[in-house]
């Protein structure tokens, strides 16, 4: 479940912290007192931003013993904030408006620290945000006008305060949640409202609308033009999964423990390639399957994807996201490398995308795009068409095997020079036909790498590696120069 929480949704914590939950400052500022007492002058001193940026020192949280739940519905324990509200400094980053797909991208800032202040039961950060990349940000606060923020959270499911039910969606919510959210249950001698407690993960800290404005603009959203002034009038309860789902950002579609287990050794391998030496880069590079011409995508798209992916699986054999959507999209790879939105995506996007689904645990694809993509784990041996099928791998799996005899001989006569990669230009948002397509490419990635990890004479460790580089290698034209020649 994702959620998002706008600070000046909570009253009692605005007030409490003297009408105002914000604090700006640069380089050139001497602070003459305490921020506050779990951010001291000293915390604030030692994280000044350096040269391009600013500083905000912002309360995000309060505790719900102190402040109740919030106007959304939702509320953190003392025991949780203390538990996860550092969660900001390894998964949080300033962004705008909630658009959080993609930190390098979308991103406007860093967490630098998150602290649980207990004597004031609210959790404080302090985060820097890049001058150029938000300049009236810059202008507003430097000014003295406060900006609104608001976060996002990940969490497996939340729990209702009355009944203790758990809810991993907003359909799931029990009865109390649905038609007494904020209200008092006399049967239980409490009130109504979604208990954010257990393994929560704080991953966005956001310049916002102001509350009023945003209201407008989601029953704007929400309801027709008849419906709008009723539900307005009703005072209608907005929650943070609301919220969420009005921000396009959706739970992701999640994976199997034993295929997380996948990713996150995936995920785990894309770091060790990033930091890998000249050497080590040249045996992975070797080990890379032969691009796949178009001849061989366009039989391979006549089946069904699902057979086709497992059955390459079951070879040990994984298609590099150009095949990917060649496949998907009927286009040959070398005519989607002339739209520069691909090029983005494979350039910028792929080779970050273990990582971020890690983080997210999950992908964004959506359910009915996953399900399409997941390679059958039967290999299609229950399939009507498994003679066509064989026929088709063996006529087009040749020298695709990710095997580590044929990696260890080709690795003698290869070489890459790193320096010749292709310049990709800064983009703001990714194309979303494209970022949706690379999303859905990692669904297969981690399914098909689950299981061509056992098919006969791979090396699962040579297997993970290897695809980690093919998708750090995705966009380097000697690579693909290599491909040709192995």
């Amino acid at each position: 479940m994702r959620k998002e929480f706008a600070t000046d949704d909570h009253g009692e914590l605005i007030d409490a912290a003297g009408g105002s939950a914000f604090q700006f400052f640069e380089r050139s500022d001497k602070m003459t007192k305490s921020a506050s007492d779990a951010i001291s002058k000293k915390d604030v001193e030692a994280h000044m931003p350096p040269d391009g940026h600013f500083g905000v020192h912002l309360i995000a949280t309060g505790s719900e013993g102190l402040y109740g739940p919030n106007r959304n519905g939702d509320s953190f324990s003392d025991a949780c904030l203390e538990k996860y509200h550092p969660t900001f400094e390894k998964f949080g980053c300033v962004f705008r408006e909630h658009k959080n797909k993609c930190q390098k991208t979308q991103g406007v800032g860093q967490v630098k620290l998150a602290r649980y202040n207990p004597k004031m039961h609210r959790g404080e950060l302090i985060v820097w945000v890049n001058k150029e990349k938000a300049p009236d940000m810059y202008k507003q606060a430097k000014e003295g006008k406060e900006l609104s923020f608001s976060m996002s959270c990940r969490l497996p499911f939340d729990r209702c305060s009355c009944c203790d039910s758990k809810a991993k969606r907003v359909t799931d919510y029990c009865g109390h949640l649905k038609s007494s959210m904020l209200k008092y249950v006399p049967e239980f001698r409490k009130y109504a409202f979604a208990r954010n407690e257990d393994d929560v993960k704080f991953f966005d800290i956001s310049e916002v609308k102001r509350r009023a404005d945003r209201i407008a603009t989601f029953l704007g959203y929400s309801f027709s033009p008849d419906e709008m002034a009723k539900a307005a009038s009703e005072d209608r309860i907005i929650t943070g999964a609301d919220w969420a789902e009005y921000y396009g950002n959706t739970e992701p579609v999640a994976f199997a423990p034993w295929e997380a287990e996948t990713l996150r050794k995936l995920a785990a391998e894309v770091m060790f390639v990033k930091q890998s030496d000249q050497h080590t880069l040249n045996v992975l590079v070797a080990s890379l399957p032969r691009a796949l011409d178009h001849q061989d995508l366009e039989k391979l798209a006549k089946a069904d994807f699902r057979s086709v992916g497992g059955e390459l699986a079951n070879r040990g054999i994984i298609l590099d996201f150009g095949s990917f959507a060649s496949i998907v999209t009927g286009k040959p790879v070398a005519d989607l490398r002339k739209e520069a939105e691909f090029r983005d995506i494979e350039g910028l996007k792929i080779p970050e995308l273990l990582g971020e689904m890690e983080e997210q645990e999950g992908c964004e694809c959506g359910d009915e795009a996953a399900n399409a993509v997941a390679p059958d784990s039967y290999g299609c041996a229950f399939s009507s068409e498994k003679d066509a099928i064989d026929n088709l791998m063996d006529d087009v799996a040749t020298n695709l095997e990710l095997k580590p005899q044929a990696a260890s001989e080709r690795a003698m006569t290869i070489t890459i020079k790193m320096a010749s990669v292709p310049q990709m230009h800064k983009v703001a948002s990714f194309d979303p036909f494209y970022s949706a397509l690379a999303e859905a490419y990692g669904h297969y990635l981690v399914k098909a790498a689950h299981l061509a990890k056992d098919a006969p004479g791979v090396s699962s460790n040579l297997l993970f590696r290897s695809v980690a580089a093919m998708q750090i290698f995705q966009a380097q034209k000697d690579c693909q120069d290599v491909h040709g020649r192995a």
